[in-house]
């Protein structure tokens, strides 16, 4: 258990994700790394710098839109399910 609870704060239980390499993987894994690599900022920087008013604001903006962009594309591809 993680810091001895017994659930995690905003969810049910404690899952292990499975352990599998897959084409949807391994092409988000090189997407990342590229734009990593082409801009220079990890993710969680990249918002901090936003917050400064550093000129790299459109990184936020193209992780956003990357972010939504695969969500749409896993719902409409059947990899992806929302429950409520």
């Amino acid at each position: 258990m993680t810091l001895g609870r017994g659930r995690p704060l905003f969810g049910v239980d404690f899952s292990e994700l499975p352990n599998i390499v897959d084409r949807q993987r391994v092409l988000g894994a090189g997407i990342f790394g590229v734009g990593w690599g082409l801009s220079g900022y990890c993710p969680g920087p990249a918002i901090v710098a936003a917050g400064f008013g550093d000129w790299h604001v459109w990184l936020l903006a193209a992780m956003l839109i990357g972010i939504v962009g695969a969500r749409a594309a896993a719902l409409r591809g059947g990899y992806l399910t929302l429950s409520t």
